[in-house]
């Protein structure tokens, strides 16, 4: 395991209003979708019902809060992912992370494999999402990247 950074610059994660509203928008479509399609009618009801199954199952994740409770930079450049349930999990980020005025997705790799973040600007308060992609950026330059 890494040694631990000194804290920089802690970024205070939400779950993201506009995600939740797309999530559900999609959810209506694929069930528009399902009751347009020209299948016999027992079909059909079988998709909105794995639909509907899929909304419910969405509904109850999102009353929990997100795993990931902050996310904080070091002055040595080194992430950190402080959890819900107290841990914190060092992370180095891969050159797959990516970040634009639209969304931020960090990507690692973990023993269990790839894992990722995706992070939209009304996840965090304030003007700290354009903090967090001037700290990615400076990452990134640190890394050569």
């Amino acid at each position: 395991m890494p040694p631990r950074s000194v804290p920089f610059r802690r970024f205070e994660l939400s779950a993201s209003p506009r995600l939740f509203r797309l999530e559900v928008a999609l959810h209506g479509c694929a069930a528009v979708a399902a009751l347009a399609n020209p299948l016999a009618f027992q079909y059909r009801a079988l998709l909105v019902l794995a639909v509907a199954a899929s909304l419910v199952r969405y509904l109850r994740r999102h009353r929990e809060p997100p795993e990931v409770a902050a996310l904080q930079v070091g002055t040595d450049g080194g992430w950190l992912l402080l959890l819900r349930d107290g841990r914190e999990q060092p992370v180095e980020l891969s050159a797959s992370s990516i970040s634009s005025p639209l969304l931020v997705w960090l990507a690692w790799t973990e023993p269990r494999g790839r894992a990722g973040l995706l992070i939209l600007p009304d996840s965090l308060p304030g003007d700290q999402y354009r903090e967090l992609r001037v700290s990615l950026r400076i990452a990134a330059v640190r890394a050569g990247g």
